[in-house]
């Protein structure tokens, strides 16, 4: 398994990890994520993350294809008074093909992107997670990851979906 910058080539395959993912999403919260048959063309969302010495963009490739990516992005904080201005990693995106989940592939995703942050100057990773997804969060926490904050909703029309 080869962590490595990912390219427009990948984005076929990167989709459709995405759109299994975005399936899953939907199914448990359909009023914030669309189905991925609704979402369209993405390779333009993709190719925005190739670009820029803040961003990462890689993939797993296995030499059969690619199971997995990871983006993330560097920013500081100049807005917010009461913050620090540190560099600060924020994970965009991650996720590993269904059939090739629990075989290291997301560890190895996270600590490419960790190093990369470090070499960076960050001096934290921020990442989100859905409240539904125990399996991420079970994931997130066995690599060191803890609770830093909380976001909360609140439906203010019926859904839709």
């Amino acid at each position: 398994m080869r962590i490595r910058p990912a390219t427009p080539e990948d984005f076929e395959a990167i989709s459709a990890i995405s759109d299994s993912v975005n399936l899953a999403h939907h199914q448990a919260v359909p009023g914030l994520f669309l189905h991925p048959a609704d979402i369209g063309d993405c390779r333009k969302f993709w190719f925005d993350h190739l670009s820029g010495e803040d961003q990462l963009f890689l993939v797993a490739d296995s030499g059969e294809g690619i199971s997995g990516f990871i983006t993330a992005k560097i920013s500081e904080n100049h807005q917010i008074p009461y913050f620090t201005a540190d560099p600060i990693c924020r994970i965009g995106t991650i996720a590993v093909s269904a059939n090739q989940r629990r075989r290291g592939i997301g560890r190895k995703l996270m600590t490419a992107a960790e190093d990369w942050a470090r070499e960076q100057g960050a001096r934290e990773i921020h990442l989100a997670v859905m409240d539904f997804n125990k399996d991420a969060q079970s994931f997130y926490e066995a690599q060191g990851y803890g609770l830093l904050t909380r976001t909360l909703h609140k439906p203010l029309t019926e859904s839709s979906g």
